[in-house]
């Protein structure tokens, strides 16, 4: 049985031992050697310097500026993390952590990214929502969560490369500029040696049962008339004639002195896929479009049978003198 998600081990412990003043002295007398050399030739090709490459996980990744690694025995074994400690205060700033989840057999890399975020969203118990996105990480499928609850607000994302499944934690409400800079240097290298020890052991299950889980992928495309507004998302690989919930959630921004009836709103369509596993949905907001700045859409499609999540899609658009402008949103803020 996979347990419930409480909160990340490597994050709950970083941040104990940032609160215990003891430790204080000895955290900022060891960072002062982390830092990466700014002129320093990088350690994996691809990723410019200052680059940290850990060869056991199979990461590299340049480090932003006031960045550095989190001293050994600071950190679970087997996690990369990376923090700013101000040399005579008394505390210090976490930026990332990159957690082992473990290796996989039994399914593919897609598969095993989304089987183990349901694993960490399954019986969570947070009054805010859970906000889920599918994309990629340095090519790699990946899911982005925002919201889940545990030592303190994170985006946290899954994903899964090779084999291998990785717990990457930005501790915060939304990534921060530092952090989305240090995620889009972020590359897969090859491993070398065993596999780092498991850091949060009650995910490993997940990579057992992954097989099971059918991913697929969707798209929103533009938005189509404008009172009422009516939107289309389309998708492929998804299982077989197999019956799909498509929620749509629509959310808006009113111009000024516009008083529309909703400015927000959620729908539900159950469509099944075809034999080739395309699936297409559409549905009607009762709102006049041009009467907003802008507006987010985000479809979440999931097995109608099994529950579970399949694909999901977020898109904003923005009124520009009466047309709209589509623009991606890539991660969950």
């Amino acid at each position: 049985m996979i347990r419930p998600y409480r909160r990340p081990l490597a994050l709950l412990a970083l941040l104990t031992i940032l609160a215990s003043g003891p430790a204080h002295a000895s955290l900022a007398h060891a960072s002062a050697a982390q830092p990466a050399r700014r002129h320093a030739a990088s350690c994996a090709s691809g990723v410019a310097a200052p680059a940290v490459c850990d060869r056991a996980l199979g990461v590299a990744l340049t480090v932003p500026t006031g960045w550095s690694v989190t001293p050994p025995g600071h950190v679970p074994p087997g996690a990369l993390a990376f923090w700013t400690v101000v040399p005579g205060r008394q505390d210090a700033t976490l930026h990332l952590i990159v957690e082992p989840v473990g290796l996989v057999g039994y399914c593919g890399d897609a598969q095993a990214a989304v089987a183990v975020a349901d694993a960490l969203t399954a019986g969570t118990n947070s009054s805010r929502p859970i906000l889920r996105d599918q994309n990629t990480v340095a090519g790699a499928p990946a899911v982005f969560l925002s919201g889940l609850p545990g030592a303190g607000p994170s985006v946290q994302i899954i994903v899964a490369h090779n084999g291998a499944v990785y717990h990457l934690i930005f501790p915060g409400t939304a990534l921060q500029p530092d952090q989305r800079r240090a995620l889009a240097s972020l590359l897969f290298i090859p491993r070398v040696g065993p596999f780092p020890g498991v850091v949060d052991p009650g995910l490993t299950p997940a990579l057992r049962a992954c097989a099971t889980v059918q991913t697929g992928c969707l798209s929103l495309a533009d938005a189509l008339g404008t009172d009422p507004l009516t939107l289309y998302a389309d998708g492929a690989g998804f299982p077989a004639s197999r019956a799909v919930t498509a929620r749509l959630s629509w959310r808006g921004t009113p111009l000024p002195r516009q008083r529309p009836r909703y400015t927000f709103y959620t729908t539900y369509q159950t469509v099944r896929a075809t034999s080739g596993g395309v699936l297409t949905v559409w549905r009607s907001v009762p709102v006049r479009a041009t009467a907003f700045a802008a507006f987010t859409v985000r479809v979440v499609a999931t097995d109608a049978r099994m529950g579970t999540t399949l694909a999901t899609v977020t898109r904003r658009f923005r009124n520009s003198g009466g047309t709209l402008t589509p623009a991606p949103v890539t991660t969950p803020t």
